[in-house]
């Protein structure tokens, strides 16, 4: 009984050791992955706090990046960045920025610095801009003086209501020379010296290469070869002067007459076909207020209603002389009925004659520019002529390869409008090439005897112009009234 009771103790004695082992090892693998699971879990929190700190480095460069763009937008626009300061940053995404902005007047440059900041990381970004060197197409005024003649003189002048004034920057290839009341509303820069008023002297600014544009080829409307092409007829106009050669309205180029009767002293005085800006189309204006509202219409074709061909944002061409001048009307005005932004250009390969005014019916959107090229077979080319007696010419670009002569705008705003359409052909902003009338030049021509009537006359009319009150130019109006010129306003 005793053995058997001691055999079945020990039996029970060995089970109660493997129970025991079983315990620990449940005890020891919970331990373990217990051990695993908090492992995973700081390696979790690990990548996670590492992806928030990746979000929070990029995120604050991108708010960085924001404030940067809105302070290299202010400089450029010439205003003070709002990029707040240390103290009171800008709130932006959750976010916030800051920066400075530092000029350095001797290099020409504006340093503009800005820190984001997200969830406590900071990260910064620089730039510096630099003011980009001028170019024609910053210029109301330009004149290359592509002869290199170092005593060529810009100049501008004149009294009271003769006085001339410029709305915008001008250039000048030697000199510039400012009297009287004379106003430049704009930066005056200049190869040589400036006498009489402030700007930047020692520039230089690169004339274009007109002739190598090639407008004979490329161009949108050759008016010569539309007057020619069978179209065209020899009609009379009572209110715009004398019978001349017209175009359909559908015509593009029919805002041109050509050669009118009324006009014979004119157009025999120059070797090629002479073409008159007016619009037989549209009822003339004689008022003689200088107002855009009281200009004699230049519609468009295919603008605000017009019937043809959309005449519009196109390159016209003229093989001739253009003229803004007729004998019934004092202003012209590009109009449309819909308010369409006007753009045209007008290339002559001869010379442009301005003596009535030309306004823009939307001024800060209208733009006009008028080229003039030499001619190599006609000696007197490639000039733009300003007289008869004051013409205004406002927000227009005007080119010459030769001599502007005459006096010069009494008015010129706003023309650095860049025309998309026409960047590969044409620039957007005024050329005066050449040498200005000087009385040093007409008495070296006198003692020469070079018959140079044109520059001898205009420097006359240059003196005539300064005057405030002249007899004699009352007497020519009174004369001009009574053979059908204008009008005479008696006080």
């Amino acid at each position: 009984m005793k053995r058997n009771s001691i055999h079945r103790n020990g039996e029970r004695h060995r089970g109660g050791k493997r129970e025991g082992s079983a315990l620990i090892l449940a005890v020891v693998s919970v331990v373990v992955l217990l051990g695993m699971a908090a492992a995973l879990l700081r390696i979790g929190m690990a990548s996670k706090k590492e992806h928030l700190s990746a979000t929070d480095r990029m995120k604050s460069l991108y708010i960085a990046e924001a404030g940067l763009a809105q302070g290299v937008t202010s400089v450029i626009n010439g205003a003070v960045p709002p990029i707040g300061t240390v103290g009171t940053p800008v709130s932006f995404s959750n976010g916030t920025y800051w920066g400075t902005s530092v000029a350095d007047a001797t290099n020409h440059t504006t340093t503009v610095t800005v820190y984001g900041t997200s969830r406590g990381i900071t990260r910064g970004m620089e730039a510096v801009v630099k003011q980009a060197s001028e170019s024609i197409y910053s210029n109301a005024v330009f004149a290359g003086n592509s002869s290199g003649n170092s005593a060529y003189q810009m100049k501008f002048g004149g009294t009271g209501t003769q006085a001339d004034q410029i709305g915008g920057n001008i250039y000048s290839g030697g000199n510039i020379a400012i009297s009287g009341n004379a106003r430049i509303a704009g930066t005056a820069r200049a190869a040589g010296t400036i006498s009489g008023g402030t700007g930047e002297t020692g520039q230089t600014q690169p004339s274009p290469n007109l002739q190598a544009m090639d407008y004979e080829h490329h161009n949108d409307v050759n008016v010569g070869a539309q007057f020619a092409n069978g179209t065209a007829r020899y009609q009379n106009s009572s209110s715009y002067g004398g019978s001349a050669y017209q175009l359909p309205e559908t015509n593009p180029a029919h805002i041109f007459r050509k050669n009118p009767s009324d006009r014979a002293t004119n157009i025999n005085s120059t070797s090629k076909d002479d073409y008159f800006l007016e619009d037989v189309y549209e009822a003339i204006n004689t008022s003689s207020r200088v107002d855009r509202t009281q200009g004699s219409h230049i519609t468009i074709s295919g603008v605000g209603g017009e019937p043809g061909a959309n005449g519009n944002n196109l390159l016209y061409y003229i093989d001739g002389n253009l003229w803004i001048h007729n004998m019934n009307a004092y202003s012209f005005t590009l109009w449309n009925s819909t308010g369409t932004p006007i753009h045209l250009t007008f290339v002559v390969k001869g010379n442009i004659y301005i003596s009535d005014n030309i306004f823009y019916n939307q001024a800060n959107q209208d733009g006009l520019a008028m080229i003039a090229m030499k001619d190599p077979s006609v000696s007197d080319s490639g000039n733009i002529y300003f007289g008869d007696p004051d013409p205004w010419i406002r927000e227009a670009a005007l080119f010459s390869v030769g001599e502007a002569t005459g006096d010069l705008l009494n008015a010129l705003e706003d023309s650095g409008k860049p025309w998309p359409q026409r960047e590969q052909f044409l620039p957007s902003l005024a050329e005066l090439i050449g040498r200005q009338n000087r009385p040093e030049e007409v008495q070296r021509v006198i003692r020469l005897a070079v018959p140079l009537n044109v520059i001898t006359a205009s420097l006359y009319a240059r003196f005539a112009s300064r005057q405030d009150d002249s007899p004699a130019m009352k007497a020519v109006a009174a004369l001009r009234n009574q053979f059908g010129g204008h009008a005479v306003k008696k006080d």
